[in-house]
């Protein structure tokens, strides 16, 4: 599967605004999508990565591929495809076969994911946001400020178009979330509220 420079090219242009009183001009100098992530990453080859990685997905019953690829803040990128299962609670999802193989192979922080998933057989897909569970166990690992990438978009003769690329953050998607840290930060304000009494 091939992206083609044009594609890569338009992808690194478009970006949805956080805000809308923001100016296109002001979007694409300072937070345009084909921003360096992490050493030489752009975000437009994150979403290849994973377009790629979801071609292996194992999804006879849905028959809905989802790819992810999830780039540590050591520059690493981790692909990880959907996995179904006959009883469907033991599915798992690209997201999370993304982050288990980073963890496995001692990877603790990271700074993006890019999510693709798509219909087989049908050549257009939309955005595929990760699902709660995945929200959650991103969440175990990074801060609300950790970047999800989505795209829609076509596939032909193996080649992805991003004609639309959508970048939110996991704070957007896990508003209020209950982190790793979160233990902590509750002991100290049981502690704060015992000292009151």
């Amino acid at each position: 599967m091939k992206t083609d420079k044009t594609t890569i090219k338009r992808a690194e242009r478009t970006k949805i605004p956080e805000k809308e009183n923001k100016t296109a001009q002001e979007i694409r100098e300072k937070e345009a999508l084909g921003e360096v992530l992490k050493g030489a990453v752009t975000a437009a080859e994150l979403l290849e990565a994973a377009a790629k990685a979801g071609e292996n997905a194992y999804a006879p019953y849905s028959r809905f591929r989802v790819g992810a690829a999830l780039l540590s803040e050591t520059g690493k990128i981790y692909t990880g495809c959907n996995v179904e299962s006959a009883s469907f609670s033991p599915t798992c999802c690209a997201e999370r076969t993304a982050l288990c193989k980073a963890v496995s192979e001692g990877e603790r922080r990271f700074a993006a994911v890019a999510v693709i998933g798509r219909t087989e057989g049908k050549s257009q897909f939309g955005f595929c946001p990760p699902c709660g569970v995945c929200r959650q166990l991103f969440r175990e690992f990074c801060e609300e400020t950790f970047r999800v990438i989505l795209a829609a978009g076509d596939e032909k003769d193996g080649k992805f178009r991003f004609s639309e690329v959508k970048e939110v953050t996991l704070g957007e998607l896990l508003p209020q979330s209950f982190g790793a840290n979160s233990w902590e930060t509750a002991e100290q304000s049981a502690d704060k509220s015992a000292d009151k009494s």
